[in-house]
């Protein structure tokens, strides 16, 4: 019932670096609002990494964030929606478009 919020620029690795993730034994849900804090970049394998991964690692049932750059306006408008509709008890309200 948990769950990790955090708005500003990237991932919030300034604050919670991967290596602190990766000493976890249960994590919370995250919610990520920074810039490209979802984007997956790969590694010599060819595998994908990304600091949301550390979060699912870390065992965060759920994950969210951007893959893209963001505006402020546009993602505090989307993050408020989000937030109401799942405190509400109806996370797929609008799910068409409103």
């Amino acid at each position: 019932k948990d769950i990790f919020l955090y708005f500003g620029h990237g991932t919030c690795e300034q604050y919670l670096s991967k290596a602190m993730m990766e000493k976890l034994k249960s994590c919370s849900a995250v919610f990520l609002m920074g810039c490209s804090s979802a984007r997956l970049s790969k590694n010599v394998m060819n595998q994908g990494r990304g600091f949301l991964l550390s979060y699912l690692l870390a065992g965060s049932p759920l994950a969210i964030g951007n893959l893209w750059d963001v505006t402020d306006k546009d993602i505090d408008r989307f993050a408020k929606s989000v937030l109401e509709q799942c405190l509400a008890g109806d996370p797929c309200k609008g799910a068409e478009g409103e």
